[in-house]
């Protein structure tokens, strides 16, 4: 060998195990494998917010919609986790009897020891039914979300939480609860954490 080409290679050498020596060990580990989930629960909206009717268009604003998870697959921590969401949201009445629009809001989930919260945005997109010949009878209709979600912060058992995914809800007026009428009906919100 030349004998050029040994100190290229100690120096070479030198270089590679310093930069390995400076390098934590927990910077160069690789980050967990994300974990998958799927959570239904009942949905209902709570709160209409400010609602207006201009022409074919329905706005609103800060609208309330609540949920209850059931026994969550694959996320102990969001077993019987109760969630508030505001948003907002345009919505376009079409002759035919339907509807389409968007939304976007907020979220927080809280656990069942009711002091761990899991905040996010979400956005998606909203359609359903009406009724053309008396629009201010909800009887009969239908409202169906789908959307991604993406939490935002945490804390208690969701601190440095980092988790998304996409949620759908499908909800029908009637009677939620003695004497409280509204849209209520099924959610699924599914996603990975880590």
């Amino acid at each position: 060998m030349n004998k050029y080409r040994w100190p290229i290679a100690l120096m070479l050498l030198a270089s590679a195990l310093a930069v390995a020596l400076l390098v934590p060990a927990s910077a160069m580990a690789a980050k967990p494998s994300p974990t998958s989930f799927t959570a239904p629960g009942t949905i209902w909206i709570a709160d209409w917010g400010d609602q207006k009717i201009k022409g074919p268009m329905g706005i609103a604003k800060g609208e309330q919609v609540d949920f209850l998870i059931g026994d969550c697959d694959g996320w102990d921590a969001l077993d019987g986790a109760y969630a508030i969401t505001y948003h907002n949201g345009t919505i376009r009445y079409l002759p035919d009897g339907t509807f389409q629009g968007r939304l976007s809001g907020k979220f927080t989930m809280i656990a069942t020891d009711e002091i761990s919260t899991l905040e996010g945005n979400m956005v998606g997109e909203v359609s359903g039914t009406w009724n053309v010949l008396d629009p201010e009878n909800p009887v009969g209709t239908t409202i169906s979300d789908r959307g991604t979600w993406q939490s935002t912060a945490g804390t208690g058992v969701f601190a440095k939480v980092n988790a998304r995914g996409t949620w759908e809800a499908d909800l029908e007026w009637g009677e939620f609860q003695p004497g409280v009428w509204t849209y209520f009906g099924s959610t699924t919100f599914t996603g990975t954490y880590r």
